[in-house]
């Protein structure tokens, strides 16, 4: 969805006509936002992105002994998405794996914790995985300027999928932003 599309649908739903087309992007520095499907998860965006990861590097599922979930974005309360992703993944039973939630610095947190891990030797190869799906809860129906400035973070926001593997090797083997599957 590029900004000028949510612009006019942010007029259109709103009694007056007071969002520019070329005013959201000039705030935001956001020209266009992926949607994925409406029945892809958090888990499936953070799952494509992470096979991605996995085979830019040639690693195999099994030699990742640590994986980090860092997403605000969640398939269910319970269980966390983060076992999802394990298991879709394939993942062994031994894997540590935990959710780091930071909002926008969640990502850059669970890059800092799994070198932390690697550095003092607790892992060897750190998966650090994001899904986020933001799209269901921007509402363009904005009404009037003090809601849209509210709501103005989720304006700059959409769906994708996010995957890092750094290992004891002391570099990123890689890291890919892979945007939905049916985008």
């Amino acid at each position: 969805m590029i900004s000028s599309e949510l612009s006019d649908e942010t007029n259109s739903k709103s009694s007056e006509h007071w969002l520019a087309a070329n005013v959201l992007e000039r705030l935001t520095g956001v020209a266009e936002r992926r949607v994925s499907d409406p029945e892809e998860h958090p888990s499936d965006l953070a799952t494509y992105a992470a096979d991605r990861a996995l085979a830019a590097c040639g690693l195999p599922p099994d030699q990742i002994d640590t994986i980090i979930f860092a997403s605000v974005s969640q398939n269910l309360w319970e269980p966390a998405t983060l076992n999802i992703v394990a298991i879709k993944l394939g993942l062994s039973s031994t894997t540590r794996a935990f959710d780091l939630t930071n909002a926008c610095n969640s990502f850059l947190d669970a890059l800092d914790v799994g070198s932390a891990l690697i550095e003092c030797s607790r892992a060897s190869n750190v998966l650090i995985v994001s899904g986020e799906k933001i799209t269901p809860f921007v509402d363009p129906a904005a009404g009037d300027y003090s809601t849209f400035r509210r709501r103005l973070a989720s304006y700059t926001l959409g769906d994708a999928g996010a995957a890092a593997i750094t290992s004891d090797s002391g570099s990123s083997l890689a890291t890919i932003d892979a945007p939905p599957a049916t985008a």
